[in-house]
């Protein structure tokens, strides 16, 4: 995730493997499938409320895995979609 510029991104389906946001990044994912999430997302500390990191995550359907401790996003899905916090 870090690795990508600021900005939005269409996609299928996908999995999030953890990253680690750096000041001032904003990544938008709009998913029309399943996202998964298999990694923490976290990001880098900042001190200065305007540069700090942020990630939104729009699908149909979220899931992230049970060995992830830390999720710092925006996850949000459509009226008829759901985030599942076990696996599946």
């Amino acid at each position: 995730m870090n690795s990508l510029a600021s900005g939005e991104y269409n996609a299928g389906n996908v999995t999030l493997t953890g990253s680690k946001l750096s000041v001032g990044k904003s990544i938008v994912i709009k998913s029309s499938g399943v996202v998964r999430i298999s990694g923490d997302l976290l990001y880098t500390d900042t001190n200065d409320v305007r540069q700090l990191p942020q990630l939104i995550i729009y699908a149909k359907n979220i899931i992230i895995e049970p060995s992830v401790g830390e999720v710092n996003a925006w996850l949000i899905t459509q009226k008829d979609g759901y985030v599942m916090h076990c696996g599946a």
